[in-house]
């Protein structure tokens, strides 16, 4: 009988999960399930049909893959909650120069987010020995190095991430190894104080969390482009080279067809 895993998702699901869940289901979930039994956690950011990237949301557009375990939160209440933690703790929430303060809130949207997954899989850890956490709006340019997932139990005290957008850090949004150090890299909402005010990116702040638990940062090969509610293509990091570009547009292709 297989080993059981968990992969995990967070955010605002319906942004552009309609558009990715497929390559999602080729890059990642299959060459999981050649090995595992995998079972998918969501955490969903409800927005309650408001637009994003000026496309109404739909809240239907996260049932393309099944889920096992699904959470959910409106956009409001999660402000509420992230106001709720700044006032408190007099957190000053000021990053790199060049970020809006839209720009800063959309990073703390994500670390409550991701905060809340480190939550479910710290309930799941008899449950689960690996997990592998993912943005749904990623749309994968090659296959899980999945070798690296299978020894990754190894590796008790590290954490595998992208090396597509380093930036001033390490690649945000993609994760997979143990359970243990998971939850401690994930849960970077509640050590906010630590973290902020920071003159760096919010790659930054992933790595300093990194260093903050002594959890190795292990590279993975995988890479990818987010797709936007609207299928534009953001292209992050390494991926702005020109060798790139036919990429982009049999992605673009793809997603309009």
């Amino acid at each position: 009988m297989k080993e059981k895993m968990i992969v995990c998702f967070f955010g605002t699901i319906s942004r552009s999960f309609k558009y990715t869940y497929k390559n999602i289901e080729t890059n990642i979930i299959n060459p999981l399930q050649n090995h595992y039994q995998v079972d998918v956690y969501v955490f969903n950011n409800n927005v309650h049909g408001m637009k994003v990237d000026g496309v109404i949301q739909n809240n239907d557009d996260i049932k393309v893959i099944p889920t096992k375990f699904f959470e959910e939160i409106s956009q409001t209440e999660m402000d509420l909650q992230i106001e709720k933690k700044v006032s408190s703790d007099n957190i000053v929430c000021e990053m790199v120069d060049f970020y809006s303060k839209a720009t800063i809130q959309n990073a703390l949207r994500q670390m409550y987010a991701e905060e809340q997954v480190g939550n479910f899989l710290n309930t799941k850890q008899n449950e689960y020995k690996i997990a592998l956490v993912s943005g749904p709006d990623f749309y994968f340019l090659n296959k899980l190095d999945i070798q690296n997932v299978i020894k990754s139990p190894v590796y008790t005290n590290a954490i595998f991430t992208s090396v597509v957008c380093d930036a001033m850090g390490y690649t945000n949004g993609f994760y997979f190894g143990c359970i243990t150090p998971m939850v401690k890299i994930l849960k970077r909402f509640s050590i906010l104080e630590m973290l902020l005010p920071s003159k760096h990116d919010y790659e930054a702040l992933l790595k300093k969390t990194f260093e903050l638990h002594n959890v190795e940062r292990m590279r993975s090969k995988v890479e990818f482009v987010k797709i936007r509610s609207n299928k534009k293509v953001r292209l992050i990091g390494k991926t702005k080279s020109p060798r790139y570009k036919a990429i982009v547009e049999e992605i673009s292709k793809a997603i309009n067809t």
